[in-house]
């Protein structure tokens, strides 16, 4: 009788070494992985991934930071000074924006506690200090550092213009300068300039007269996220004019204009004027090329006061068409003026009132545009900017500006 074959577990009960195989044994046989290695190479991997994130841990931990003022601690430090500064609480809010801007390793949070800073001490009355933090702040591009003048005062936008001034020692901040100081665009963007419209209006003037500054930011308003266009806030003309007395009581002719253009590297200008009478409203534009002179387009536009919103429109996208440059899409674009005149007009109000330094009152026209309006995005941006400025403000300075 032929004896069955033993089962497969019995026939390797006598090779309990796996490890023991002669040079002749199959290549199966020798690949074959010892039981218990996959487990001590994960667990060799997790340390040393481990050693690694502490070896990060070490390189993130600023030099001069205390022990115990690790990233949680200055999170928590940045977030207490934000509530201390929009509370009023200043000297408290810029000792801590100064810490977590001097502790952090993170470059985006120093750049935000330096803007921080600037603000608060700006609202200390101390403008020094302030232009110090903007210098420091510059001093982390690149990238280019902006700021927003719809979010910042203009104080803390004079102090950054002063502190960028001082690092190029020029007004060109973009593109190359020329010897005669104005500015050449260093690549084939268009950049826009506006400048504050003339009042002609015969009936409401007064009524309308914010519209002077107003309507340049319309335009801006219109024209921004327009394709391959830089957009050069009017706050930067203002302090421009206010550094080398450009006009005469606020107004610029176009071969003024367009030398302002030039200085901040503008490749063209747009000034104009308009007119409201029996309830419609006229309005007339020129857009002038910097470089040259020339008028790229003139036009002059009129309707019912009523149809503001899209005359300026209609305008802001011949300007567009003017420059070769696409028209942004979106006809609600977040930060895109508002359709409401009575808001527009509050709005309006409000830019002259800041720039007087009369907080109280442009707090109050904002607060009225948002009530007309209360989706105006730029208004509200405004109003959360200057609540700070005005718990600075004494009873006295309020009482000077009613």
């Amino acid at each position: 009788m032929t004896s069955s074959p033993l089962p497969l577990c019995s026939r390797r009960a006598p090779h309990p070494a796996p490890e023991r195989v002669h040079a002749g044994a199959p290549a199966r046989a020798r690949t074959r992985v010892p039981p218990g290695r996959p487990v001590r190479a994960v667990v060799g991997l997790l340390s040393l991934l481990w050693f690694l994130v502490f070896l990060v841990g070490l390189s993130a931990s600023p030099a001069s930071a205390q022990p115990t003022a690790g990233a949680g601690d200055l999170a928590v430090l940045f977030e207490t000074a934000r509530e201390n500064y929009r509370q009023g609480a200043f000297d408290e809010a810029a000792e801590q924006f100064a810490t977590v801007a001097a502790s952090t390793p993170y470059r985006e949070v120093r750049r935000e506690a330096l803007r921080y800073l600037g603000r608060t001490h700006i609202v200390r009355n101390d403008p020094e200090r302030a232009k110090t933090a903007m210098e420091k702040l510059l001093q982390l591009e690149p990238p280019r550092i902006a700021l927003d003048p719809d979010v910042e005062p203009p104080p803390i936008m004079n102090v950054y213009y002063e502190a960028r001034r001082a690092l190029s020692d020029s007004f060109c901040w973009t593109g190359e300068e020329q010897p005669d100081g104005t500015c050449t665009a260093d690549d084939d963007t268009q950049t826009l300039a506006v400048i504050d419209f003339s009042n002609n209006s015969i009936d409401a003037r007064e009524r309308f007269e914010g519209l002077q500054w107003g309507l340049p930011t319309m335009f801006i308003q219109h024209l921004n996220g327009a394709t391959n266009l830089n957009l050069i806030e009017r706050e930067r003309l203002q302090w421009l004019q206010q550094e080398i007395d450009l006009a005469d009581q606020g107004y610029m002719d176009p071969a003024t204009a367009a030398r302002a253009g030039r200085l901040l590297g503008a490749t063209n200008v747009l000034l104009g004027s308009f007119m409201i009478f029996d309830g419609q409203i006229t309005i007339w534009s020129r857009l002038v090329e910097t470089e040259t002179g020339k008028i790229l387009l003139g036009r002059q536009i009129r309707g019912d006061t009523d149809d503001f919103h899209a005359l300026t429109r209609d305008l802001s996208e011949a300007m567009a068409e003017a420059m070769e440059t696409p028209f942004p899409s979106g006809d609600a674009r977040p930060g895109g003026p508002s359709r409401s005149l009575d808001a527009m007009l509050a709005y309006s109000d409000a830019l002259k009132f800041i720039e007087d330094g009369a907080y109280d009152r442009a707090v109050r026209k904002l607060e009225e545009a948002i009530g007309h309006d209360p989706n105006y995005t730029p208004a509200v941006r405004r109003l959360e900017s200057l609540r700070p400025m005005l718990l600075a403000s004494s009873p006295t300075d309020e009482a000077t500006n009613e």
